[in-house]
């Protein structure tokens, strides 16, 4: 959050120099912090509530228990996470690189106004991509907002049966 706040801060500083100070008055410091601190505490919020059920495996150990089929999901919304992340990454390093050697002809002022925004987008990116590839997170979210009503079920539970 300081990373996007101060480079926001410093894009308004070159493009309105005149205006940077009224920008940046108090009460729109406040309207700032509200719009990338609220979406980022929310999600974060609601994992906090979230239960889990964790099961004993053969070596005394506690693990979450999944089926197969859920792991590989996983497995590839995780792959899918992690690939967007890198490549904004890569986005940065490429317009970096490449503004350094030459290849990319622009004036000082919109090489950081594009570098700027990507590291924007890479600070802030991984609450929308946490809603946007946990099911169970933006189910929780929408259940606690009100656009989805919990289903009351069984409640699953572990039964242990000793045969003597």
């Amino acid at each position: 959050m300081c990373i996007s706040v101060l480079a926001t801060n410093r894009l308004s500083a070159i493009i309105f120099p005149n205006r940077h100070h009224h920008i940046w008055s108090t009460q729109r410091l406040r309207i700032a912090y509200a719009i990338q601190f609220l979406p980022g505490m929310m999600a974060g919020m609601a994992t906090l509530f979230d239960k889990t059920q964790l099961y004993r495996n053969s070596k005394n150990g506690v693990i979450p228990k999944f089926r197969k089929n859920q792991i590989k999901k996983k497995e590839m919304k995780l792959f899918i996470m992690s690939s967007i992340t890198v490549a904004i990454q890569i986005a940065a390093l490429c317009l970096f690189v490449s503004y350094a050697t030459s290849i990319l002809v622009i004036s000082l002022d919109k090489f950081y106004l594009l570098y700027n925004a990507i590291s924007d987008l890479y600070a802030g990116i991984n609450p929308y991509l946490l809603w946007i590839f946990s099911d169970s997170l933006r189910k929780y979210i929408l259940i606690r907002i009100g656009f989805r009503k919990k289903k009351k079920g069984p409640s699953s539970s572990v039964l242990t049966v000793v045969v003597h």
